[in-house]
């Protein structure tokens, strides 16, 4: 789930309209597609693939912006692997 206090709303084409119960009561929320990978360290760039992540895009009752299966968020640690130092890092370190 993904909160659209955070700009889930923008720019991403909606594929569906519905998700049931999930967090607490049935809400009208719109279901999208989103690539991601993780957050990357400032010497570091991750040269992994994005991944495809179906997102429901709604008002949450939380204090979280985003809710990630479980399975999702093991992709994502074993993603790290590909974080690469980036060039200008190198050359300060010569």
């Amino acid at each position: 789930m993904f909160s659209k206090h955070t700009g889930g709303d923008t720019a991403v084409p909606k594929l569906a309209s519905a998700i049931k119960g999930v967090v607490g009561e049935a809400v009208e929320a719109n279901v999208v597609s989103v690539n991601i990978k993780p957050c990357q360290e400032q010497q570091c760039k991750n040269i992994a693939p994005y991944i495809p992540v179906m997102f429901a895009v709604c008002n949450l009752s939380t204090a979280v912006d985003v809710i990630l299966c479980d399975d999702v968020v093991q992709q994502l640690q074993e993603m790290n692997a590909y974080n690469v130092l980036r060039n200008h890092s190198l050359t300060r370190m010569l």
